[in-house]
């Protein structure tokens, strides 16, 4: 088999859609490819994969830019290895330094786009006409979403470009660990309505308090457990004072576990996402979580969210910045459960059929093979 050299700082045990989205994407693609993995030294002692793992140094204090050291590590690797291609999880500045090498070792190189990278580097000039001749440089170029891909092609247009949907990290059909897990306080002896994110502006959490504000005005038994840690979590904690809801929406964190237990209990999922040219969503992997629990969602209409949520099929798309949208939406599905649990089921069947990594995949795998016809 072909050898592939993945390149990123990004890899479980950290936690995130990047991570998750690497982790299920190389390790489905080792039943076509012989898969190596370069991470940072702090983080190589903890990966554990089913393929090589090699530690690196991504930035150097005395080198600029930082990251140039990569560059040399590269080279070494694809040399001693024998590596046929390179794969990097993010445009800048790990797509630089594999642009760099592989113009060394003539490797053709693959990049990885998301959405949230693409937007930070259109927003600036100089990083814009780098991140242009990376991906036009690329052998291919893999997406997210179609949104995410479409905005790829922008920059570089003629590069072939496949689209790889992230798959739900949370199984609703793995073992619980054993270890004690707590009930949401808010809804421990009544239904209750789920949002699950980083509590960033995109994911709309602010918005979702205003929005349960006005629900509970219809329907005052209506209870929301939200999850999550993020640079807003301040601002929600206050807004959930000052609009009197502290009896009515609890703030948590959870484990592996507890997330699970909450996924299955709950009535239904919402998250109003607020997806713009400059913060986008790239796909929402969440929303597939929670329909893989065979829950109904509410999300925010916008960048790729479309693509993870079939409007009255999976869940309902809602204006995630209008409150009074995002409220009604939560009284529709709250005052009719077996309409959630239609829209839950559709999409715990779509889940199961579409999104798991060895079916996600083939579109890389017919993209990989062809490289090598080429």
């Amino acid at each position: 088999m072909k050898r592939l050299l993945a390149i990123t700082d990004e890899y479980p045990p950290i936690r995130g859609g990047i991570a998750n989205y690497l982790d299920g994407v190389l390790e489905a693609l080792c039943t076509y490819a012989s898969v190596e993995l370069l991470v940072p030294g702090d983080l190589a002692t903890r990966v554990v994969a089913p393929f090589p793992v090699h530690a690196g140094t991504f930035t150097h204090r005395f080198l600029r830019p930082r990251w140039l050291a990569l560059v040399v590590q590269i080279v070494r690797i694809i040399t001693e290895r024998s590596v046929d291609a390179v794969l990097v999880s993010h445009v800048l500045p790990y797509g630089t330094a594999a642009w760099l090498a592989t113009r060394i070792t003539r490797t053709p190189y693959i990049v990885c786009v998301h959405g949230l990278d693409l937007a930070m580097v259109e927003a600036q000039p100089h990083k814009k006409t780098l991140a242009q001749r990376v991906l036009r440089g690329a052998a291919l170029i893999v997406a997210n979403s179609e949104y995410t891909l479409a905005r790829a092609m922008v920059l570089a247009p003629g590069v072939s470009g496949v689209v790889v949907h992230p798959c739900p990290a949370v199984d609703p059909v793995a073992p619980l660990s054993g270890a004690d897990v707590s009930a949401p306080a808010a809804a421990s002896a009544q239904r209750f309505v789920l949002a699950v994110g980083r509590m960033v502006p995109r994911k709309g959490f602010r918005t979702l308090l205003r929005a349960t504000k006005e629900a509970l005005v219809e329907e005052p038994e209506l209870r929301v457990v939200m999850v999550g840690d993020g640079s807003e979590r301040a601002e929600v904690l206050d807004d959930r004072k000052h609009l009197g809801l502290e009896n009515a929406v609890e703030v948590r964190s959870a484990t592996d576990d507890e997330l699970r237990t909450l996924y299955a209990q709950c009535a239904f999922f919402v998250l109003p996402t607020q997806s713009s040219d400059f913060d986008p969503e790239g796909f929402g992997t969440v929303f597939l979580e929670a329909n893989g629990f065979g829950k109904a969602v509410i999300a925010g209409d916008g960048g790729g969210v479309g693509e993870a949520v079939l409007n009255e099929k999976t869940g309902l798309l809602v204006d995630g910045r209008d409150p009074n949208d995002v409220a009604k939406a939560m009284v529709r599905l709250w005052r009719d459960p077996a309409e959630a649990a239609r829209l839950g089921e559709t999409g715990r069947r779509r889940v199961q059929e579409k999104f798991r990594y060895i079916h996600a995949i083939q579109p890389f795998v017919d993209a990989w093979n062809a490289l090598w016809r080429a």
